[in-house]
């Protein structure tokens, strides 16, 4: 291991001998950003969350059911009982009697057959 310099940790104050400016992955994490990186991160965020991909639609579907989770957890005990794993997972959408899915996309009938 090489030898670095003694350092102050800039969160804690702890003195250390550790590679960077952070004694611990704990200390590391109350960096502080700047209104620049914020507006930056904010204008990535909302462009990914406008995108069509399968992973934006899962990440608004996750959103909005946290939402209404926040919204209704005060008020039903048993809504405490759920987890990230619960939000994971977008339902099935029930499809109109003549449509039908195959092969990765969506057929749909001709009346009478």
């Amino acid at each position: 291991m090489a030898g670095y310099r003694e350092k102050q940790c800039p969160h804690c104050g702890t003195l250390h001998k550790k590679r960077g400016p952070y004694c611990c992955r704990s200390c590391g994490n109350h960096r502080v950003f700047s209104q620049k990186e914020r507006m930056e991160k904010s204008k990535k965020q909302t462009e990914f969350l406008k995108s069509d991909s399968p992973v934006a639609e899962q990440s608004r579907w996750i959103i909005s059911e946290m939402g209404k989770f926040a919204s209704k957890a005060r008020a039903e005990p048993a809504m405490k009982e759920k987890n990230w794993d619960d939000y994971n997972v977008i339902p099935e959408r029930s499809l109109p009697n003549n449509q039908f899915v195959a092969d990765n996309a969506i057929w749909e009938t001709k009346d009478g057959q």
